[in-house]
C-alpha cells in the first residue's frame, strides 16, 4: 500500500484538466504537490499565495508562507477576488473537517458555535470559492464518520441543498461525486471494499453501477514526489505523520 498522501496526490493530479485556472493555498501541501505533477503534462494557470503563476518551492509548513513560492505576479487579495467574482476561477481543492451528504462543509466548529469542542480555522472565503468558481473538489485523508456526517456541526460553505455545492470528495478509500446534487459513490481504492466505506461514512449514499477503481502510485511518480517535496510535507495532512514531520523544523 502505497503512502496516503502520495495516493491523494495522483487521483486529485488526475481531476485537474489542461488550461484550468487553479486557486491553491499554501497550507494544502497534498493539492500543492498534485498541482506541481500536473504542471508536468498539462497547461495549468496558478493562483497560489496571491501570486499568478509562482513557481512553487514547498519548503515552510506554514499557512500562506510566501517562502512557499517565488518569482510569479503578485495580483494581492482583490486581484483574487476580481476574477473569482468574474468566473475565472476554473478549481480549487478544499478540505473539510466535517462535511454531508449535500456536500455542506464545516471548518469552523466541533460542537456548538457558543460552546465548541474543537475551534477551526474558520471560512477564509470557501463559500465564495464553491459558489464563483467553475468546479470545487473537496479532499479528505482519513475517511471517517467523524468526516462524513449526517449533519455537519457549523455550515462554513453550504452544499447542493441551498444551491450549488462541490463537484466531487476524493479520500484515502474512494471518489464521491455529486450528480444532479446527489452524492454518489463514483470510484474506489482497490486496497478496500464499498463495505468498508459504508462503515466509515455517516450517511447514506448511492453506488455507481459503474464503479472505477482509483489509480495506485507507481514508481516514477512516488520518485517525482519524493524529488519536488523531500521534507514530506504533505504528510502534515496525515494525522499518524505530523509529528514526525514536525520535528524536522524544531531546531531550525
Amino acid at each position: 500500500m502505497s503512502k496516503i498522501s502520495d495516493f491523494l496526490i495522483l487521483n486529485i493530479e488526475k481531476e485537474i484538466r489542461d488550461g484550468e485556472t487553479i486557486v491553491q493555498g499554501t497550507s494544502t501541501f497534498i493539492p500543492m504537490i498534485a498541482v506541481i505533477l500536473a504542471s508536468q503534462k498539462k497547461n495549468i494557470n496558478l493562483i497560489a499565495g496571491f501570486y499568478a503563476n509562482p513557481k512553487i518551492t514547498p519548503k515552510i509548513p506554514s499557512t500562506f508562507c510566501f517562502e512557499n513560492f517565488k518569482n510569479g505576479k503578485i495580483i494581492g487579495l482583490s486581484g483574487f477576488l476580481d476574477m473569482l467574482i468574474e468566473e475565472k476561477i476554473d478549481l480549487e481543492f478544499l478540505r473539510p473537517a466535517q462535511v454531508d451528504k449535500y456536500g455542506n462543509m464545516n471548518n469552523t466548529v466541533i460542537g456548538t458555535h457558543k460552546n465548541p469542542k474543537i475551534r477551526l480555522p474558520g471560512g477564509m472565503g470557501v463559500d465564495d470559492i464553491v459558489h464563483y468558481a467553475k468546479r470545487s473538489i473537496l479532499y479528505v485523508p482519513n475517511h471517517s464518520s467523524k468526516v462524513f456526517v449526517d449533519e455537519v456541526d457549523f455550515v462554513t460553505a453550504s452544499g447542493w441543498n441551498k444551491g450549488k455545492g462541490p463537484d466531487k470528495i476524493i479520500t484515502n478509500m474512494c471518489s464521491f461525486e455529486f450528480i444532479g446534487g446527489k452524492i454518489i459513490l463514483s470510484e474506489i481504492n482497490p486496497d478496500y471494499s464499498v463495505e468498508d466505506i459504508i462503515k466509515n461514512t455517516g450517511f447514506v449514499f448511492e453506488v455507481s453501477k459503474k464503479i472505477k477503481k482509483m489509480s495506485l502510485v507507481d514508481r516514477e511518480t512516488k520518485d517525482f514526489i519524493k524529488e519536488v517535496d523531500p521534507l514530506c510535507l504533505r504528510d502534515l495532512e496525515i494525522k499518524e505523520e505530523r509529528g514526525k514531520v514536525l520535528n524536522k523544523f524544531k531546531n531550525v
